[in-house]
Order: structure tokens, then sequence, then C-alpha cells
């Protein structure tokens, strides 16, 4: 698939529209960056590029997370209000800021443009969405080189990346953690009346899985799961 090369380089452009930034944090990959960096890109774009990545090709990109899982990741920072982003409002009209509260109504459409936030109904609720790239690069940095992480020993509850190898994580009890928690104690965030953190929430979740004898989850797939889990009780009424 080719792109645009006399288009700016993405580590030279102070903004990133939605399609760059997950293309980012699926393969941390500069010119899968710049290939996605068209408003025209839709999920079948996606999807042929990871079909370039599955066949016979040595130079070929490691897939860091899929769509799903890349668009939850991105729900769970947004919630958390560790970035920010702006649109434009498909009703109103104008250029605003993205609140926090309004990444959990957005969803995953995969039969339509991924340059929009659509809400669960379907509609568009957001049109050229930008998010800054140095706070998108601190969020999901590059990743080092591999000799880089040779020989390093992680502390228990630390989530090592172990990317390749298949997960034996046992989820149920795990988001039964998640939600007996978030029902005590009210929504993890900062504005949660009594200091309950997102960061104290994982290392719960991190704890019981270790205390349990299974796999530990890294602290980026707790997180998403978190997001999932107070989507689900919201769903359901809950929350």
């Amino acid at each position: 698939m080719e792109y645009d090369r006399t288009q700016p380089l993405p580590r030279k452009l102070p903004s990133w529209t939605l399609p760059m930034v997950l293309a980012w944090i699926m393969w941390r990959d500069w010119e899968k960056v710049q290939r996605l960096s068209s408003d025209q890109v839709t999920w079948i774009t996606f999807t042929v590029e990871m079909a370039f990545d599955v066949a016979d090709d040595p130079g070929s990109v490691e897939l860091f997370l899929d769509p799903s899982d890349a668009f939850t990741e991105l729900q769970s920072k947004g919630v958390d209000g560790d970035f920010s982003a702006y649109g434009r409002h498909i009703k109103e009209g104008n250029v605003k800021a993205i609140e926090q509260g309004e990444w959990l109504c957005f969803v995953l459409d995969r039969n339509r443009s991924i340059y929009s936030l659509h809400e669960n109904s379907g509609s568009a609720a957001y049109d050229s969405v930008n998010f800054s790239r140095d706070e998108v690069l601190r969020i999901w940095p590059p990743e080092p080189a591999a000799n880089e992480n040779e020989d390093h020993e992680a502390t228990p509850l630390s989530g090592v990346s172990d990317r390749g190898r298949p997960k034996e994580i046992d989820w149920p009890p795990l988001e039964a953690v998640m939600e007996t928690e978030i029902r005590a104690q009210g929504i993890p965030g900062k504005s949660n009346s009594n200091g309950f953190t997102t960061k104290a929430l994982i290392l719960i979740v991190q704890s019981t899985a270790k205390d349990g004898g299974g796999q530990v989850p890294e602290y980026e797939t707790v997180r998403s799961r978190i997001t999932k889990v107070r989507k689900n009780m919201q769903q359901r009424g809950v929350l």
C-alpha cells in the first residue's frame, strides 16, 4: 500500500488525526502512521494493512493491538483525562474539546470511516478529531530496541510484557473484583470523592491475580478491561 511521500512525516506534525493515533497504538511504527494519515481512511484500510503483516514478509511490523483493543485503550485514557482531543461537534457544528465522560459513549463502527467518533446509536458525534502528537507519544512511547529489554527483571505486579506468547488470564473473577470495587468505592478517577484512582483499582486486580497463582495481567490491559466493565455496568443500569 503506497502513501504520499510528499506529505509531512508524522513525527513533525504537532497534531494527529484519529486514524493516526490508532495506527500508532496498534503498531508503534512511523510508516504505518504515515500510511493511515488520510482523512479517507476506513476500517477496511486497516484490515488491508493488517493483511500485509501476516503475509510472508520479513519486513512486516509486529502488531501490538487489534483495532478493537486499540480503540478501547484510547477510550480508557480519554475517560481518565490523560489527553486532550478536539473535534467538530456534528450537531452543534463547532470545534470543541471532547469531555472525559463522552468517551464512554463512543463505539467502534467497522462499517464507517474511523475519521469520526460514533455514539452508541450509530450516529457520528464528532469528526475531524485531532490529538496532540506530544501527548500521544508520552502515553504510548516508541518501543525501545529489542536488546534494551534483555535481562530485564520486572517487579511481580509490573505487568511484564510478553507479546508474542499467549496469555492465560482468568478474566471473569478479575472483572468481578473490578465491579465489586466500583460499586463500593465509585468510579475511579480524578473526580472520585474517596480518592479512589484507576491505578489503585489496577493494583487490586493485579494483586488478586497474583494471590490466585495465575498470570498477572499487564497494567494497560487491566486498564482497558476496567473501561469495558464500566461500559457493561452502564448498559445494565447499575452504574
